[in-house]
């Protein structure tokens, strides 16, 4: 879409959020559970892999840092790492068979055993896919300390269908990767890819979302944010329409309070009026049941968060 509004940038207040999210993202931690009430865990105690404890899994407990991770930048832009909470290693496949199990292992971005692809499936869940390979992070038993494996992926195999927390790490991280096309000035140009991401409004928020392909605003997966004040950095706001009547932002922090219903807002967004990605400053207001951007005025627009 090739929208342009004069941007009012508020580096000051991007900068204070985004230093208050990465701090948060240190201290907060993403846990990956599959079905049965049970999550990933490990602690040093653990029967050891090669010197380093084994990947296990345990009763859920989101406040527990045996079961919490944090992802990485991984050796590409499709990959990432998985730094366990309590031990601060990442978690490490070297075997690559059937049934082999894995460990944690000191970090590593170079380390192709470290490097997994987060492979996200229509129910909203994910296979925990090793890089570069068809072996999957596996759970064949449903007890306490119970084994780990990989297995041939099977999107299908309730064992390797995981789903993850919504934490301030998840946040930082799409604030990073969108940050990142903001400071390069990526170009638009809704013919072209970048780091496998077409180089327009939804394909930016897929990027920055991390999604499986370049979606377009009708069919962003998401999951519905009903009230502006739910809003966190990182949500989307789209008019999900179609062609160049589409488009969609990023929603970075709030710049004001309420005024006769309207709010500003900072957003990312890749945007055909700038002919390229930007941080821009717009107004929210309440329009009938869903919400309208006073300077693109291409109303209804929905609050979307990634699912």
């Amino acid at each position: 879409m090739n929208l342009k509004k004069n941007p009012k940038i508020g580096a000051i207040a991007i900068a204070s959020v985004f230093l208050a999210l990465t701090a948060k993202a240190a201290q907060a931690g993403e846990t990956f559970q599959v079905n049965g009430g049970y999550a990933l865990n490990t602690n040093s105690s653990f029967r050891l892999i090669d010197g380093n404890p084994r990947m296990s899994i345990f009763q859920h407990n989101i406040n527990d840092p045996d079961q919490q991770f944090e992802r990485l930048p991984g050796s590409s832009s499709s990959s990432t790492l998985l730094r366990h909470g309590s031990t601060g290693k990442c978690l490490n496949a070297h075997y690559l068979a059937n049934n082999s199990e894995m460990n944690v292992w000191p970090c590593n971005a170079s380390d192709p055993d470290q490097n997994w692809n987060l492979v996200k499936l229509p129910s909203g869940e994910f296979l925990i896919r090793r890089n570069g390979t068809n072996f999957c992070v596996d759970s064949p038993t449903r007890t306490n300390t119970g084994r780990i494996h990989l297995i041939t992926c099977d999107a299908n195999n309730g064992n390797q269908r995981w789903k993850s927390t919504t934490t301030a790490s998840n946040q930082s991280r799409i604030l990073q990767r969108a940050k990142a096309w903001v400071d390069a000035k990526v170009p638009y140009n809704q013919g072209t890819y970048r780091d496998g991401y077409r180089m327009d409004c939804s394909g930016f928020i897929s990027m920055a979302w991390e999604l499986t392909a370049s979606f377009v605003t009708g069919t962003l997966p998401h999951t519905v944010v009903n009230n502006a004040d739910d809003l966190r950095p990182g949500d989307a706001i789209n008019n999900k329409q179609v062609g160049n009547n589409g488009h969609v932002v990023m929603f970075v922090q709030w710049s004001g309070n309420w005024n006769q219903g309207k709010r500003n807002f900072i957003a990312y967004e890749e945007n055909g009026g700038y002919g390229k990605t930007v941080q821009t400053t717009l107004t929210l207001e309440k329009f009938g049941n869903a919400w309208n951007i006073t300077q693109y005025n291409r109303a209804p627009w929905y609050l979307q968060r990634k699912r």
